[in-house]
């Protein structure tokens, strides 16, 4: 098991690169916590830094939270608000301040342990950004616009905690990003705004920055998730059109017909509990 993982990150990897001292309360995004056990990822330095934790929970799932929470002096809660109730926050992200600047990590893992513990996840790790030097008014944007979108991500939060962090990023130099950020919000959007988040936005910037693909039309879709909720009625419905329009656009030239396009679906299971279902359209 080591010998294989030896190249991975461990959660201790993703905050630890700098001298203790230099590191100031974190924010972490997520849909599910052990508190109990996240603090103990900390260094034993950092376990009694303030740590902000975003989450959605609410009725019961929220009292548990709070609850999780309650023996830790330092920790305090955010619940993002949902607009739809239907809506989820399923963010998975850290925003690391330091002296030295603020670092953004966006990842797939529930701070739980058995998201870390032999599996497969992914990890993207930011450039550790400047603070904006005082009277050079440098907006700190980089070319994929991640730092405006960020922010954006953060007021459809609507949470008053994280007004103080879209403070410090405003003050954070960004421009070395080189990845567009595609955020997700629960809610209804037309017009302009439809295309701000999701498998929308997602299908802008392919049109806007992908290449068109030869013999496109062979080249299959493939989705891997945990769990999905409603997908249409049938699959004419939102599956095949909808969310496969929008996964075949690559480049403003792009006219393959997502008909002829396949879709895969493979819908991740535990071991435990018989393996690996899929499906196709």
């Amino acid at each position: 098991f080591f010998e294989f993982n030896n190249q991975t990150l461990l959660l201790i990897d993703c905050f630890s690169e700098l001298p203790v001292t230099s590191f100031l309360p974190p924010i972490q995004f997520n849909y599910c916590f052990d508190v109990d056990w996240l603090v103990k990822q900390y260094p034993p330095e950092f376990r009694k830094k303030p740590i902000l934790l975003v989450h959605g929970d609410k009725r019961e799932a929220k009292a548990h939270l709070h609850a999780q929470a309650k023996p830790y002096e330092n920790i305090a809660l955010c619940q993002a608000k949902l607009d739809i109730a239907f809506g989820t926050h399923h963010t998975k992200m850290m925003l690391l301040l330091y002296e030295e600047g603020l670092r953004v990590v966006i990842h797939t893992s529930n701070l739980i342990h058995a998201d870390w513990h032999q599996k497969t996840q992914g990890i993207w790790l930011s450039p550790l950004y400047p603070r904006i030097v005082h009277g050079t008014h440098r907006s700190g944007e980089s070319t994929t616009h991640f730092k405006a979108d960020l922010i954006s991500y953060l007021m459809a939060c609507n949470a008053a905690p994280l007004k103080e962090w879209i403070d410090t990023i405003q003050e954070h130099d960004l421009s070395e990003t080189n990845v567009y950020l595609i955020g997700s919000t629960p809610g209804r959007f037309q017009g302009n705004q439809k295309d701000n988040w999701g498998h929308f936005r997602l299908r802008k910037l392919l049109k806007e920055h992908a290449s068109s693909i030869p013999k496109a039309e062979s080249w299959p879709i493939v989705g891997q998730f945990s769990s999905v909720g409603s997908m249409g009625a049938d699959e004419s419905k939102w599956l095949c059109s909808e969310f496969k329009e929008s996964l075949v656009t690559p480049g403003k030239e792009s006219r393959t017909p997502g008909s002829t396009v396949p879709l895969h679906l493979e819908l991740e299971q535990s071991p435990f509990r018989g393996g690996t279902a899929g499906s196709t359209c």
